[in-house]
């Protein structure tokens, strides 16, 4: 029989803990035989779409409503399962009672949420009552995706050793930034591996909010990845080494010419 995409989904998120010691043992092992060396680090985030629409995103008012329809749904589904608990219409009924039970779960986790949110949103000097959070998602946060565009979505965090290119930490943070997540992917690698990198490697979007003076045992050396610089164009070189002789006295329009009809016209000169 085909595995039923419900408890598939409980599978890949829920055993949260046993994944983890699972990473732990596995980058253990590579550890003892000599493969992972942890000299040097990398983190860096991507951001992943969720499967959540925006039109979910709800404020409190409009969710404090959603909630009160959602206990009103399981109170009504309960008591026909109770009076008749046999046959094809009870199982049917139970599997109603559990979605609705399910959604208010989600509506309460993300009335839980709207503090958080609230206080962001206040951070950014914006209004604390515009905070949203999803019906079907609590943790989804909207973010502001590689295309420009804004949705709905999850920062992925991922530490690797450069030398093997191997996974040693991992982290799903609901921050649409990357600000603030090199402080606990250091703790988590540190905890995991018994040891901490000698150089910790992110690009220019990780330093800031104080994070630098938070380590386990000795910091490692911080060293920014060098970002690729654009290729400058022919003719950008050209004025600029024109701007060079004009400073240094030579002939302006000697030096816009080409190298080629320089050369003809010294060897014209020469005779």
């Amino acid at each position: 029989m085909p595995v039923n995409d419900h408890p598939l989904a409980d599978f890949r998120s829920h055993p949260g803990d046993a994944l983890d010691d699972l990473l732990t043992d596995h980058v253990a092992s590579l550890m003892a035989a000599g493969a992972v060396k942890l000299k040097a680090a990398a983190q860096d985030g991507m951001r992943v779409r969720a499967s959540e629409g925006a039109a979910s995103f709800r404020r409190e008012e409009k969710l404090k409503a959603c909630l009160e329809v959602a206990r009103e749904q399981v109170s009504r589904l309960k008591a026909p399962v109770d009076d008749d608990p046999v046959g094809e219409t009870a199982r049917k009924q139970a599997a109603q009672r559990r979605a609705a039970e399910e959604r208010e779960a989600r509506i309460e986790a993300a009335l839980a949420r709207l503090p958080e949110r609230a206080a962001i949103k206040q951070g950014q000097g914006k209004d604390p009552k515009e905070a949203r959070a999803s019906t079907t998602d609590a943790d989804a946060t909207v973010m502001k995706m590689g295309d420009g565009g804004f949705r709905p979505a999850f920062n992925f965090q991922y530490a690797t050793d450069i030398e093997s290119q191997v996974i040693i930490g991992v982290e799903v943070v609901t921050a649409g930034s990357d600000q603030g997540q090199r402080s606990p992917m250091v703790e988590q690698v540190s905890e995991r591996c018994g040891q901490t990198p000698e150089s910790w490697r992110v690009d220019g979007g990780y330093p800031g909010m104080g994070n630098s003076t938070r380590w386990l045992g000795r910091p490692p050396s911080m060293r920014p990845c060098r970002r690729l610089k654009t290729r400058q164009s022919t003719f950008t070189k050209r004025r600029q080494r024109t701007a060079r002789r004009w400073l240094n006295g030579g002939n302006v329009w000697e030096a816009m010419r080409p190298r080629r009809s320089t050369r003809i016209a010294r060897r014209l000169s020469n005779g």
